[in-house]
């Protein structure tokens, strides 16, 4: 299965008439859900000011749109600060706390944000972190090819008389439902 191509900047442009805003693109792009791709960031942070990033990352909030919301932060910091004070990105990272980007977007805003809210997205942080690394221990050094073998009555591994008496005493020790 394809996935869908990413729009970049100059997509929207070729297919829109006429010159259009790069907020307006962005927002766009941002509404579609995917991660903003041939922008420069230095001349970003040049044209849009405060309220523009501010704006944007709110939209990002809404639709849920993490990538573009790091994005954002990497433009203007304390503008995306000031919009992740609000309930519904609290929201979004409890729903998404098991993105990778989720401890990266942390890193780029915990200097910006309110002193409650760095204490609560620190905590959310630590966890979504803590799960990765047990998803990562959990799983091991494990190849997925099973051997198989024959068996053969000599084998030390299995003794049918051993396992015969196990299973009467789990069946006769163990408490009945009631």
């Amino acid at each position: 299965m394809k996935e869908a191509p990413a729009f970049r900047a100059d997509d929207f442009r070729k297919r829109l008439f006429g010159e259009v805003s790069k907020k307006e693109i962005l927002k766009e792009i941002i509404k579609l859900g995917q991660k903003p791709i041939g922008f420069d960031i230095n001349k970003l942070s040049r044209e849009l000011n405060f309220d523009d990033v501010k704006e944007l990352a709110e939209t990002a909030i809404r639709y849920g749109n993490l990538e573009a919301l790091l994005f954002l932060a990497r433009v203007k910091r304390h503008a995306v600060a000031r919009a992740a004070s609000s309930k519904d990105f609290d929201k979004l990272l409890k729903e998404q706390m098991s993105s990778p980007i989720v401890p990266r977007l942390y890193f780029y805003l915990k200097g910006e944000m309110l002193p409650t809210k760095r204490k609560l997205f620190r905590r959310i942080v630590r966890s979504a972190v803590l799960k990765m690394s047990l998803r990562i221990s959990g799983q091991g050094i494990r190849g997925s090819i099973l051997r198989k073998g024959e068996f053969t009555p000599e084998s030390h591994e299995f003794d049918i008389e051993d396992t015969i008496e196990n299973i009467i005493c789990l069946l006769y020790t163990s408490p009945s439902p009631r």
